[in-house]
């Protein structure tokens, strides 16, 4: 695993012991073209696009890791990336807690309606006005994905501390949703996005970054742990830019689950 277990502590690095920074490119990235838009399988253009990323990705010489959501989309994809890598790398597929967001049958149903009458970035603007509400009593609110993705990336800047991986350069892609990303992408990137003057005209946050996200699209954290210092996330979405601390992401992912499988 390349994560701890559950619950342990991680064995931090004395300062004198790390001499080179240790690197994780973290990234969430929304699954490559789906037959018909909605279908089991990856399209012809899917599959071309997840092959061309695979070809494409960067890979540090520490190693590759693709993680996915267990829909079979998902797996497909991060299949294809993981065959076309140039340093072979085993996939693991994620628990459905963790990068699917699970919504009741009825929500669903009005997201895909949203998106077949109005298109998906008039379907995700939908979904994030309900902010720390949840949509019905079984599906997560935007608020509750934002804080999932969040916890997982303490979870590596944890990672980062740990003698195990001191002074490893990591690429750890993770093949998810758009409705598990963009929650996360909204709440971090928003001020900047609402303060720039230049940025594109729209009635919402989403209109204003340029519209969700496009197959294989998604954010990079580039997680930096040097010396005793604290790990430093570069978060990078489109034109935007944000660097958080470890403490600043365990803020934002206090009312998380616990116990979340690694």
């Amino acid at each position: 695993m390349i994560s701890p277990e559950s619950g342990s502590s991680p064995e931090v690095i004395p300062d004198k012991e790390q001499k080179k920074p240790t690197i994780l490119r973290v990234a969430f990235i929304r699954h490559a073209e789906r037959e018909g838009g909605e279908g089991e399988t990856l399209s012809e253009a899917g599959r071309a696009q997840a092959q061309k990323y695979g070809k494409e990705l960067i890979q540090y010489s520490d190693g590759t890791k693709v993680y996915c959501s267990p829909k079979s989309w998902t797996t497909e994809t991060a299949g294809l990336i993981q065959e076309n890598l140039r340093q072979k790398s085993p996939y693991q597929t994620r628990g459905k807690d963790v990068l699917v967001p699970v919504f009741s049958k009825g929500f669903r149903d009005q997201l895909f309606q949203w998106r077949r009458e109005e298109g998906n970035t008039a379907a995700m603007a939908h979904y994030l006005e309900y902010g720390s509400q949840k949509p019905d009593e079984n599906s997560p609110s935007p608020a509750e994905m934002s804080r999932v993705v969040a916890g997982r990336l303490v979870r590596f800047c944890r990672i980062a501390s740990m003698n195990k991986f001191a002074g490893q350069e990591l690429s750890l892609p993770h093949i998810a949703h758009d409705f598990t990303i963009m929650p996360f992408v909204a709440n971090v990137f928003k001020d900047q996005v609402e303060a720039n003057p230049q940025n594109p005209e729209g009635k919402n946050i989403i209109e204003k970054m340029g519209g969700s996200l496009k197959p294989l699209e998604g954010f990079e954290a580039n997680i930096t742990k040097e010396g005793g210092a604290e790990p430093i996330t570069s978060l990078k979405f489109r034109d935007w830019t944000v660097e958080l601390t470890q403490g600043q992401l365990e803020e934002m992912a206090k009312e998380s689950s616990e116990g979340q499988e690694s």
